[in-house]
This record gives structure tokens, C-alpha cells and sequence, in this order.
């Protein structure tokens, strides 16, 4: 008898993480879709329509000065750091669901805890090491080439 009532009780519980992870991923990729290009179709058709190629090489960065390495390992380096601060605060937020769903449960109480104490010191070293990198990029950026990054 106790262990169909502990099954059934392991099934919800796996139940429960399995759509909180669905859900944690779906909102994450909600925000991730803001940060797409908008594709437009008719309105570069139109462009090009009236002659106007060059609007469109410019839009899509024809003609623009080539990107400096310097730049582009900055910008590799600060994508990396955003996401792993993206991966820190959702181990944050399922810790915290961890919490809420354990029922009173010292054992999984104190897992989430020391889960949760992980997620924030990851995620702490992660902002500290994207402020170092921002600086240390910055100041090189501007000692080879003098000109102050945006």
C-alpha cells in the first residue's frame, strides 16, 4: 500500500519538475526570441523594386568597415557571459521551486538551499568576471587603436 502512495507521490513530483522546466524553458526562449531580427519581406522587396540595392547591402552590412578581431572576441566573450548568467538565474528560480515544493521536507529543504546558495555565487562570479572582461577589453580596445568603445 505504501509504495503505490510512494510512486504515485514520486510520479507528481516528477511531473511537477517536468512542467516547471518546461515552463523556465518557454519563458526563456520567449525572451531569447526579442532579441531576433525581424525578418521583412515585403519591405526590402519594395526596396529593391525601386532601385534602392544599396539600402538593402547597407541594412544587412555591405559596405560597412570590416569588424576588428578585437571586437569580435569581446563580443564572443560577452555572449558567453550572458548566457551563463541566463543558466545561473534559471538554476536560481528552480531552486527556489525546489524549495516551495518540498512540503516541509528538511532533506529537500536543504538541498534547495545549498542548490541556491550555488546559484548565486555562480551567477555573482559570473556578473564579476563580465565586469572584469567589459574592462579589460575596453582599456585594450582603446590602447591599440585610440578610439573609446561604445
Amino acid at each position: 500500500m505504501q509504495i503505490t502512495k510512494f510512486l504515485k507521490l514520486k510520479r507528481s513530483l516528477i511531473i511537477k519538475q517536468s512542467l516547471a522546466l518546461i515552463f523556465f524553458l518557454s519563458l526563456f526562449l520567449f525572451f531569447i526570441s526579442w532579441q531576433l531580427p525581424v525578418v521583412k519581406a515585403q519591405s526590402w522587396w519594395k526596396t529593391a523594386q525601386q532601385g534602392g540595392l544599396d539600402k538593402i547591402g547597407e541594412a544587412y552590412g555591405e559596405g560597412t568597415q570590416p569588424t576588428d578581431l578585437k571586437m569580435v572576441v569581446a563580443r564572443i566573450i560577452e555572449v558567453f557571459l550572458g548566457f551563463l548568467g541566463i543558466i545561473f538565474v534559471i538554476l536560481i528560480l528552480f531552486a527556489g521551486y525546489r524549495w516551495m515544493t518540498a512540503a516541509g521536507n528538511e532533506e529537500k529543504v536543504s538541498q534547495a538551499k545549498e542548490q541556491l546558495l550555488t546559484g548565486v555565487i555562480g551567477l555573482a562570479i559570473i556578473i564579476a568576471a563580465y565586469g572584469i572582461a567589459n574592462f579589460v577589453l575596453r582599456r585594450l580596445i582603446y590602447a591599440t587603436t585610440g578610439v573609446e568603445p561604445n
